[in-house]
């Protein structure tokens, strides 16, 4: 799981239920045993009685995260759909960043045969282009050759 240099969360991730506003990390220390928790940034600008949630520990909004992410991984349908959506943000970033031509997409090897005859790769690359349209300007197509 990827935190942060307090052990938390990346900061920005987590929005209250209470009232639709970030919550921030911070821990308090009693000796030597510190406490982690997560805390609503409108009720630390406008007092404890401005949010119904206020704060929550660290450790239940993690055992939270990591059961929603177990949850993901065990249906095959959503894990490929979550990260198919990943991987489209990603290449988004990454062309809005530095623009299409930082971003080459490749479809290969392609291998013709009677379970993927050729209107299926065209299909896919379709679909491909259609889905990166703007992102990329640049789709890299191989097929394989076999050598005899």
């Amino acid at each position: 799981m990827l935190r942060n240099r307090h052990g938390a969360l990346p900061k920005g991730r987590l929005v209250c239920k209470g009232c639709d506003r970030a919550m921030t990390h911070s821990f308090t220390c009693n000796g030597e045993r510190r406490y982690r928790y997560d805390t609503c940034t409108r009720a630390i600008k406008n007092g404890r009685k401005a949010c119904p949630s206020g704060s929550l520990t660290a450790s239940e909004i993690e055992r939270v995260v990591v059961d929603q992410i177990r949850g993901i991984a065990a249906d095959p349908g959503l894990r490929a759909e979550v990260l198919r959506q990943a991987q489209e943000r990603f290449e988004g970033e990454l062309a809005e960043q530095y623009g299409p031509r930082a971003c080459v997409r490749r479809y290969d090897t392609i291998i013709v045969s009677s379970l993927t005859p050729l209107d299926f790769h065209r299909r896919n690359v379709e679909s491909l282009c259609r889905d990166l349209a703007g992102a990329t300007d640049e789709v890299v197509i191989s097929f394989v050759r076999l050598y005899q």
